[in-house]
């Protein structure tokens, strides 16, 4: 700080010379000409509304629908089931169980999915939309195995093992990846 009455540095008074100026996706935006307590909610409400109009998304003009989230869900939903169809064909067993057995593999990493997908925005649509996003259903699908694993061992009587839950994490991360992969495609159409 400078003393009272003696001439300020070049850097103690930079905001009076110069607006100040924030960038976002090749857009420069006029925010203040000098710093407030409510700078930070302009910034934020200048993103929240620039997040939500059409042309910045990877969709252009493209309204979202209800039946979007949908085709979403279904997709991930998918994915975990071919996974799982998956995991039973690996070993040989595919053919030979009954489809209650499968359905009580599926049954719960359906239901860990759906209490943990939330929780990163999956079906967000302002943020499915955006490519740089896609990494948020895979880090959902590792979070749910755990869960799902510790259901399915509930529901079956038998213990729940680390390895099975390791390894269906990776697999449902790479079949959920995949599914929003699809789902995107389907949804730009």
């Amino acid at each position: 700080m400078s003393e009272p009455g003696s001439r300020p540095t070049a850097g103690a008074m930079w905001w009076k010379r110069q607006p100040m100026k924030r960038e976002w996706r090749g857009e420069t935006a006029l925010l203040a000409e000098r710093p407030s307590p409510v700078l930070g909610e302009r910034i934020g409400l200048q993103v929240a509304r620039r997040i939500g109009r059409r042309e910045d998304a990877c969709m252009p003009g493209r309204a979202w629908t209800p039946a979007d989230r949908l085709l979403l869900l279904a997709c991930d939903l998918a994915a975990y089931a071919v996974a799982t169809l998956a995991g039973f064909a690996w070993h040989g067993e595919l053919v030979s169980l009954p489809a209650t057995r499968i359905l009580a593999a599926i049954i719960p990493f359906w239901a860990a999915w759906l209490v943990t997908a939330p929780w990163l925005k999956t079906y967000d649509l302002e943020v499915v939309s955006q490519p740089r996003q896609v990494w948020r259903a895979p880090l959902a699908a590792l979070y749910a195995a755990p869960l799902g694993a510790i259901l399915r061992a509930a529901w079956l009587g038998a213990p729940a093992l680390p390895v099975f839950a390791a390894v269906m994490a990776c697999v449902t991360a790479l079949a959920v990846l995949a599914g929003r992969c699809v789902s995107l495609i389907l949804l730009r159409r």
